[in-house]
């Protein structure tokens, strides 16, 4: 019995080596095509497979492939000022730069009509360069018809003269052992996925000028878990990623900066401000702002310590039209009276009520400029208080910030930006796990992170500077963790506009919001609920819309938070927090100068019945001491 077994065993271990051996074999001769591009003409080694017919016109490739059991690696080399790569067929396969330079004058430079996967390989230590026509014709320089998945340890230069650089109608997968891909300049979208787009690792620069354009765009999921991306965007309304679908980030080095205008603009919700007012000192009321800038309702009050005398932002209903050019009301009445330079044609009312006067056109009849009245929205919003929680005398005040003088206009004039630059748009949710992230933007609209559904932060290092919103949301933002700075210039730095009861969450990490251009923009806004927090180091620093520093709701699990309604902040010097023995808890180095900012700060090192110290560290000017 045992003599049949050990037969047996014998006879089936010869199978299994002769299938390995075969199935070896079959690998062995797996099919590979070499094309060398040479000026004006190629030089082709014919494939064995019958199946695989090349054609060739001087130095433009087509392959039509009837393969559909056996993969076929096409390998491209050579040069040449007028050639191309055409690939049709119903199998995946996989396209090799090896050392290739093509310039095409029509089309696009490698074109993958296969519906399968298809590998882009750049051969390990080889410099690879893709340039295609500039008709229109075309979707990209690289395009295929079906998933693309980039890898291989070269280096890829591309520059798109029709539309996109890199594009695929299915996924796109950049696999961890991909070199470098460089898109030079493109007058389309950097890389396009027409389905989910996944970044392993690589290095991407990409580079483009021009109008409304993506570094990256995806139409449904985009993954970044590695690599290093920059993306540098000069042209208006360009952004560094535009994902249709949820984007999330788990690793890798992201560094996105665009410097392009908007491409339109119009009117929205309020026009400018003078502001929400201050409380007074006590003698003649404070304006704040100064005199209201008219523009619709005036200013309320703003809120302090109990005022000694009310400081207005505006008068309510009426207002005092200037005078323009034509010596006719000049547009800014409060209560909506447009005044009027030479005739105007077109009509832009001041606000609400009343909606103001039209101006007439030439036929002496009013001239709706083509469509409804630009409406220059709500009035003015005043200054920022002085009934506040830190009060310094005029010498430290000299000392602090010595003849700086703080001129805030109180740019409370919404509009509604079209296509501005923003940094990264996503239309459902963006979660970032991991990884170096870092946007700016220098125009005005531009956000730098939006996704419209809800943005969660769990972990990484995230930098935020843009001209409006740092951080915008119609969903939650919620930060669990990472390190996160977040400064806007021109709006509020962390904007959670969701109608939910808790539409701003902090439970851990670190957070700075910092929000440069006065009341009413603020570090924290959330605009139909106070925001929850119960653990992390939290710091804001900004405007306030009421005069008051944007504290968390109050409940059991709320951490300990001081506000620092006042806090005077000179540019430069660093911002302590030290406990009853001097010992430091917090230190900030100040981004710019805000003489007095509505500012809180929350550490996990408070306690009830301590006494803490926040102070200039130099000089040495202690600013508010306080016990929970």
């Amino acid at each position: 019995m045992n003599k049949c077994f050990n037969e047996l065993t014998r006879l089936l271990m010869g199978v299994l080596l002769l299938t390995v051996g075969i199935g070896m074999v079959s690998a062995a001769k797996k099919e590979k095509v070499t094309i060398v591009y040479a000026g004006n003409s190629v030089k082709v080694s014919q494939p064995k497979n019958k199946n695989i017919q090349i054609q060739h016109n001087g130095a433009k490739v087509v392959v039509e492939s009837t393969v559909t059991d056996q993969e076929v690696e096409y390998v491209l080399k050579g040069s040449s000022a007028n050639g191309s790569f055409e690939l049709n067929g119903a199998y995946k396969a996989t396209v090799t730069l090896d050392g290739v330079v093509l310039t095409t004058q029509e089309g696009a430079a490698i074109n993958l009509k296969c519906g399968k996967r298809i590998k882009l390989h750049l051969q390990k230590g080889s410099s690879n360069s893709l340039v295609d026509g500039v008709d229109t014709l075309h979707k990209a320089c690289v395009y295929t018809k079906g998933h693309l998945e980039i890898d291989g340890e070269g280096n890829l230069t591309l520059t798109a003269n029709s539309k996109n650089a890199i594009a695929a109608k299915e996924y796109v997968e950049i696999k961890s052992n991909t070199g470098k891909i460089a898109i030079s300049s493109a007058t389309g979208n950097g890389i396009s996925s027409g389905a989910n787009l996944t970044i392993d690792g690589g290095m991407i620069d990409i580079n483009l000028s021009s109008v409304d354009k993506k570094a990256l765009k995806c139409d449904s999921t985009l993954t970044i878990n590695g690599g290093s991306i920059h993306a540098s965007l000069t042209g208006d309304g360009g952004k560094g990623v535009k994902c249709d679908g949820d984007m999330v980030i788990n690793g890798g080095s992201i560094d996105i900066e665009t410097s392009g205008n908007y491409v339109s603009e119009r009117a929205f919700g309020f026009g400018d401000f003078g502001g929400f007012g201050g409380f007074g000192d006590g003698e003649m009321p404070d304006f704040g702002g100064g005199m209201p800038d008219f523009g619709g309702f005036g200013g309320f009050p703003g809120m302090g310590a109990m005022p000694d005398s009310i400081n207005f932002g505006g008068f309510p209903g009426g207002g005092f039209p200037g005078f323009g050019e034509g010596g006719m009301p000049d547009f800014g009445g409060f209560g909506g009276f447009p005044g009027m330079g030479a005739m105007p044609d077109s009509i832009n009312f001041g606000g609400f009520p009343g909606g103001g006067f039209p101006g007439f056109g030439e036929g002496g009849m009013p001239d709706f400029g083509g469509g409804m009245p630009d409406f220059g929205g709500f009035g003015g919003f005043g200054g920022q208080g002085r009934g506040s929680d830190i009060q310094i005398s005029d010498s430290i005040r000299q000392l602090l910030f010595g003849n700086e003088r703080e001129e805030r206009g109180m740019g409370f004039a919404k509009r509604k930006y079209n296509g501005s630059a923003k940094a990264i748009k996503v239309m459902g949710t963006l979660t970032i796990n991991g990884g170096d992230v870092k946007v700016k933007t220098a125009s005005t609209g531009a956000e730098g992170m939006e996704a419209k559904r809800g943005v969660t932060i769990n972990g990484g290092t995230v930098y935020v500077k843009a001209m409006d919103d740092g951080i915008s949301s119609n969903g939650t933002i919620t930060f669990n963790g990472g390190d996160v700075f977040v400064w806007s210039v021109g709006n509020d730095a962390i904007d959670s506009n969701s109608n939910s009861r808790e539409s701003l969450i902090i439970t851990g990490g670190k957070v700075t919001a910092c929000s440069q251009v006065g009341p009413p923009e603020e570090p924290f806004d959330s605009d139909f609920s106070q925001m929850t927090l119960t653990g992390g180091t939290v710091f804001g620093m900004g405007g306030s819309m009421m005069g008051e520093a944007p504290m968390p709701k109050e409940s059991a699990d709320t951490q300990l938070t001081v506000s620092l309604n006042g806090l005077p902040c000179p540019v430069g010097k660093t911002l302590l927090c030290v406990d009853d023995k001097g010992k430091e808890l917090y230190s900030f180095v100040i981004p710019f100068s805000m003489q007095s900012s509505s500012s809180i700060l929350s550490l996990p090192q408070f306690e009830k019945g301590k006494t803490y110290k926040v102070k200039i560290k130099e000089p040495d000017v202690t600013l508010k001491e306080f016990t929970f």
